[in-house]
């Protein structure tokens, strides 16, 4: 089974507004409202390739009620931790004449050790060896760096391999701890380099780096998201 985990979701609410004019007010034309965050999303796009998961998430007040009801109706399994922070909201503005798309994002809410570590035992709890669990998105406001590396620990130790998506310390620290795959874009693994990479050459030998230095790290490979005009390449 493919574990899907959001520690920071947020209910998307996106807006189209033809010429959209900042300092005036503007008029929507569509609306509509989703479940959002990276690991939520990542059960989304399984849903419609046919591949059933679960996604965990921490959830609270109405926008949490809304993104569980939300993945309910689409046939996604859930395995929610509910708290007393409303979970944020998320505004995205759509211009279909100008041909942006703006994001106006909420701050996530916090969630202590004790909802973090229930959350990872209910986890830990189901997986079995041959399982996946994907960690990817921000962490909870509040939470240590080491979160995700924690956590690919603990699911390592219940016999499930962990894909890792994220940045900062988070990546630094959880590619330490052994997933079976990253996917840094160029600005993330800069960070974990420790050194600008500008092209796409000095970002693959970068990565082949990260592979040779972390051979019992990373198990399988690194997933390369460069530049806008460059293309995903598959490292290792």
């Amino acid at each position: 089974m493919i574990y899907t985990v959001t520690l920071n979701p947020a209910l998307d609410k996106t807006v189209q507004i033809p010429s959209f004019r900042l300092g005036e007010v503007n008029r929507i034309s569509a609306m509509r409202t989703d479940p959002g965050g990276k690991g939520i999303n990542v059960s989304k796009v399984l849903r419609e390739l046919g591949e059933p998961s679960v996604a965990a998430a921490i959830l609270g007040g109405a926008a949490g009620q809304k993104i569980e009801s939300a993945l309910r109706a689409l046939g996604i399994e859930g395995m929610y931790l509910f708290t007393g922070h409303e979970t944020r909201t998320n505004l995205k503005i759509v211009d279909p004449t100008l041909h942006t798309n703006t994001d106006v994002n909420e701050p996530g809410a916090p969630a202590d050790e004790a909802v973090l570590s229930k959350l990872l035992t209910q986890l830990t709890g189901r997986l079995r060896p041959g399982d996946l669990v994907v960690l990817s998105g921000k962490a909870p406001a509040g939470a240590p760096d080491t979160l995700y590396r924690d956590w690919i620990l603990a699911c390592r130790a219940a016999g499930a391999a962990v894909y890792l998506d994220a940045e900062g310390e988070l990546l630094r620290q959880g590619v330490t701890a052994g997933p079976a795959l990253i996917k840094p874009n160029q600005a993330e693994l800069s960070g974990v380099m420790g050194r600008p990479l500008t092209t796409e050459d000095e970002t693959i030998r970068a990565a082949q780096e990260l592979l040779d230095a972390e051979p019992e790290r990373l198990e399988d490979r690194v997933i390369l998201l460069w530049g806008r005009d460059w293309h995903p390449g598959v490292i290792g």
